[in-house]
């Protein structure tokens, strides 16, 4: 020991007093580094390499537009439940077939003088929805809704009076729904009338002649080529 002292000289210790900073500094510096001190400017090119970056801390923003690749398409999923049937409003499913009926009678029917009666119907030309019994004067309404309701006679030629032709709802005593009126005339005058009612389901109408030529008064059936018609369709449900 006495003979290391004596070759101890000041120059010696900061000799090696320099070489463990030389070689320790580095790892001092680095722990010393102040918080966020080091930036892009601070890091060399490709410095940071896949290595040295935790697996799944990049998101798709880091990367550069068009360096990350689309994968392989994945297979078909299975098929959903099928969904339920849309409306004829929507553009989907079927549209309820038309709500009409028309009819007509096939023989001359008599109307007395000054008297209103309905006239009967016994042939069905078509009827989608039973809105006529085969016989029956009146057409029902099968549900709520807005109807159009169109009729037509024609009366046997007679010049006296005159000839009308009403179309009336639930009974012949209520105000018509239609009505046209024409004075006789040799020829056999042919009217007909039409209208929009809104009838709740069972409501009916009828169609209703008229005459006032002093006597007895035929409106021709079908067989006289001038056929009467009495007709009526669903223009619009009601909720």
């Amino acid at each position: 020991m006495g003979r290391l002292a004596r070759h101890l000289t000041f120059a010696n210790a900061m000799s090696v007093v320099a070489m463990f900073i030389a070689l320790g500094g580095l790892s001092y510096a680095a722990l010393q580094l102040p918080k966020n001190s080091v930036g892009a400017r601070q890091l060399k090119k490709s410095a940071v390499t896949s290595a040295k970056v935790a697996n799944g801390t990049l998101e798709a923003v880091d990367f550069k537009k068009g360096t990350l690749l689309g994968g392989p398409i994945g297979p078909v999923g299975p098929q959903g439940a099928p969904g339920t049937p849309g409306t004829p409003e929507s553009g989907g499913g079927e549209a309820p077939p038309p709500m009409a009926v028309s009819v007509t009678h096939n023989i001359m029917v008599a109307f007395t003088h000054n008297a209103t009666s309905a006239m009967p119907f016994n042939t069905e030309l078509f009827d989608t929805a039973e809105m006529h019994d085969p016989g029956s004067s009146r057409l029902k309404a099968p549900v709520d809704g807005i109807y159009e309701v169109s009729a037509t006679i024609t009366f046997a030629a007679n010049v006296a009076g005159i000839r009308e032709l009403n179309i009336n709802f639930n009974g012949l005593g209520i105000n018509p729904i239609a009505g046209t009126s024409t004075p006789g005339s040799a020829g056999g005058p042919r009217l007909s009338a039409a209208g929009l009612v809104q009838l709740k389901a069972g409501d009916y109408v009828e169609a209703s002649p008229y005459q006032n030529s002093g006597g007895t008064l035929n409106v021709f059936g079908t067989g006289n080529l001038a056929g009467p018609r009495f007709s009526m369709h669903l223009v619009a449900p009601l909720p």
